[in-house]
C-alpha cells in the first residue's frame, strides 16, 4: 500500500445539499498546485471530481492551495478534501485514477521520475492503467515516460489561457481551448475532464507541440511586449506610464473585437490598411532617432508592416492600391536595410 503523510488529514469525504453535478468515482491527484494548478483543481472539483491529493514544493503552500480549493467549490457533490504534501512525500499520495502535473516545464521530468520512484498501486487499482497528463504547452507528453514502467498511459492537456489567479482562473478555464496530445487513453481522459469543465478540445499531432505554443507566445507574451513598445513611445511625448497603458487599452480592447468577429485581413485597420504611404514615411521618420529604443521600435514597425501591408493587399486588388503598395514596401526596405547597416 502506498503510505500517507503521518501528520495530515486522511480524505474526508463532504456532501452539499444543493450540489448541481453528480460525482464521478475518478480520483485525481494535482501535483504542482501553484496557480494553474489550483484553478484546475478548483474547476475539477466544482464538477464533481474526488481529488485525494494536491502536492506543491512545500506543505505551507499546498496547505494554502487546499484551502483555496475548498473555498471556492460550495457546489461540490461528495468531494473529497485532499491531503496536502510537500513534494517530499509523493509516496504519502493515494492510488488514483488520474495525476496531474502542472510543474514548471523544466521540473516535469523530474517530477514524473519522483512518483515513479515511490508508486505502489493499492490492490484495487492493480489491474488499471493509471493516467497522467501535464498542463505545459511547450512540451510533449514525453516528459511523463519515466511512468511509463508503472503502465501508465500519459498525455498533455495544455488551457490555452493566462492564468495569473487560480479562482479566476478556475472560471476563465470555461470556455477555453485545450491542446491535447499523447496516448489515446489519456487523450480520451483529458478530453473528458475538459468537456466536464466547459472547456473545448484542440486535437494536437505531437510533433507539432512547439509550432503550436510559439503561436501561443507571439499572441500572449509578444503582445504585452509590443504593448510596452507602444508605451515607450507615448513616454516620449511626456505621457507617464501609467497613463499611457490606460490610453492604450481601449484601443487594444477594440482591435480584439474586430478580431473576434473578422479574419485578420478585415479586422486590419489604420494607415496600413488605407495603404497610407505619406503617414508610413513620416512613422519611420519619427523613428529615424539612433537611440536603443527608437532603433527597437522601427525594427518592430517595419517587420510587422510587411506583414501588414499583405493583409491589406489581401483586401485591396486595385491597380492604385498595388502601385501604392509597392512604394510602402519600398519605404520599409530601405528602413530595415538601415538598420542592418547600423547594426
Amino acid at each position: 500500500m502506498v503510505k500517507r503523510e503521518p501528520h495530515d488529514d486522511t480524505a474526508r469525504t463532504i456532501s452539499h445539499r444543493h450540489a448541481k453535478i453528480p460525482a464521478t468515482n475518478l480520483r485525481v491527484a494535482i501535483i504542482g498546485a501553484g496557480r494553474l494548478g489550483t484553478a484546475f483543481a478548483i474547476a475539477l472539483a466544482r464538477v464533481g471530481y474526488p481529488l485525494a491529493a494536491v502536492v506543491t514544493r512545500t506543505a505551507k503552500n499546498a496547505r494554502r492551495a487546499r484551502t483555496l480549493i475548498i473555498e471556492n467549490t460550495p457546489n461540490a457533490h461528495q468531494s473529497f478534501i485532499p491531503l496536502a504534501l510537500d513534494a517530499a512525500h509523493l509516496d504519502a499520495v493515494p492510488p488514483c485514477d488520474l495525476y496531474i502535473f502542472a510543474t514548471p516545464d523544466d521540473k516535469l521530468c523530474d517530477a514524473a521520475a519522483r512518483l515513479a520512484a515511490v508508486y505502489q498501486p493499492a490492490s484495487a487499482y492493480a489491474n488499471k492503467r493509471p493516467v497522467a497528463i501535464h498542463l505545459s504547452g511547450a512540451r510533449t507528453h514525453h516528459e511523463l515516460d519515466s511512468l511509463r514502467a508503472h503502465k501508465f498511459q500519459i498525455g498533455s492537456c495544455h488551457p490555452l489561457i493566462s492564468v495569473s489567479h487560480p479562482v479566476k482562473g478556475s472560471d476563465d478555464l470555461a470556455g477555453a481551448f485545450f491542446a491535447l496530445e499523447g496516448d489515446p487513453a489519456a487523450v480520451a481522459l483529458a478530453r473528458r475532464i475538459v468537456k466536464a469543465i466547459g472547456g473545448r478540445v484542440l486535437q494536437l499531432d505531437t510533433r507539432h507541440k512547439t509550432l503550436y505554443h510559439l503561436a501561443a507566445v507571439i499572441t500572449s507574451g509578444h503582445s504585452v511586449a509590443l504593448f510596452a513598445v507602444a508605451i515607450d513611445l507615448l513616454q516620449r511625448c511626456g505621457i507617464d506610464r501609467r497613463t499611457a497603458q490606460k490610453v492604450l487599452l481601449p484601443l487594444l480592447h477594440s482591435t480584439m473585437q474586430n478580431l473576434s468577429v473578422y479574419t485578420p485581413e478585415r479586422a486590419l485597420t489604420g494607415s496600413f490598411a488605407r495603404l497610407d504611404g505619406r503617414t508610413i514615411e513620416s512613422h519611420l521618420a519619427a523613428l529615424a532617432a539612433h537611440d536603443e529604443t527608437t532603433l527597437d521600435a522601427r525594427r518592430i514597425y517595419a517587420l510587422l508592416g510587411k506583414r501588414s501591408l499583405e493583409l491589406a493587399l489581401e483586401q485591396q486588388a486595385a491597380k492604385a492600391s498595388m502601385e501604392a503598395a509597392r512604394e510602402i514596401k519600398l519605404m520599409l526596405e530601405d528602413a530595415m536595410s538601415d538598420e542592418r547597416m547600423n547594426d
